[in-house]
């Protein structure tokens, strides 16, 4: 039997609708499968020290994080918040917000 893993969490990531993070073995792969049906891309694949990630929204507003490991030889990429602002880390570590340009 495989093992399952809930993520919640409060504040930032709530939103009308819910935010649900899968774990998926080939992220680059569902992507392009995703893609060539349609999906709504809220982000593409990005990589982050948690995963290598990106965002689908469905019709009702929920937003599905699927993720697969994080790619060793690629930088960390910004992160898309529920508000559509990106975020990226600075050189101290912290994330701090892409201002428009």
């Amino acid at each position: 039997m495989g093992n399952a893993t809930f993520f919640l969490s409060v504040g930032d990531q709530g939103h009308l609708g819910s935010w649900v993070w899968i774990g998926v073995e080939d992220a680059e792969a569902l992507f392009r499968e995703y893609q060539a049906k349609g999906a709504n891309v809220r982000n593409p694949p990005t990589n982050y020290e948690w995963a290598y990630e990106m965002q689908i929204e469905d019709l009702d507003g929920n937003v599905l994080r699927l993720g697969s490991e994080p790619k060793s030889d690629q930088p960390e990429g910004e992160w898309l918040d529920m508000r559509g602002e990106r975020w990226a880390k600075s050189s101290d570590g912290e994330w701090k917000r892409v201002e428009k340009p």
